[in-house]
């Protein structure tokens, strides 16, 4: 077998940070359906489930931003983490599903970072 062959589920994603990134871009779009669950219970387990759903976006959100500050530049980022980065956008829908507001603009952060940082790359090569 090749050691380079990367087998398993996260392997399977692009191992490492860039399966890290799609991770974040699933559970958190996935984390709808939390949401979708919550409208059949009564009031206080609701609130509970919006409060974890709205968690699990804010992590999602964070560590993609993470991800971005260790890799700024887009010559400096493993290949295929650019498109998850890209991405992260619709974790914005993740938090408007709830009316989670700080989430949906802190969604929005990454991907406009992500293109900025590739604008200004391309800029500076001209």
């Amino acid at each position: 077998m090749n050691p380079n062959t990367q087998t398993g589920f996260l392997g399977r994603l692009g191992g490492g940070e860039i399966a890290v990134a799609k991770l974040c871009v699933i559970v958190g779009l996935a984390s709808i359906a939390v949401v979708v669950v919550a409208t059949r219970l009564p009031d206080t387990a609701k609130e509970s489930l919006y409060w974890l759903q709205r968690g699990i976006v804010s992590v999602a959100i964070l560590t993609l931003l993470s991800l971005f500050i260790r890799h700024p530049r887009h010559s400096s980022r493993p290949q295929g983490l650019t498109q998850p980065l890209g991405l992260s956008f619709c974790l914005a829908l993740a938090s408007l599903v709830t009316g989670f507001w700080p989430g949906v603009f802190a969604a929005l952060v990454t991907p406009l970072l992500v293109v900025g940082s590739w604008i200004a790359e391309r800029s500076s090569r001209a």
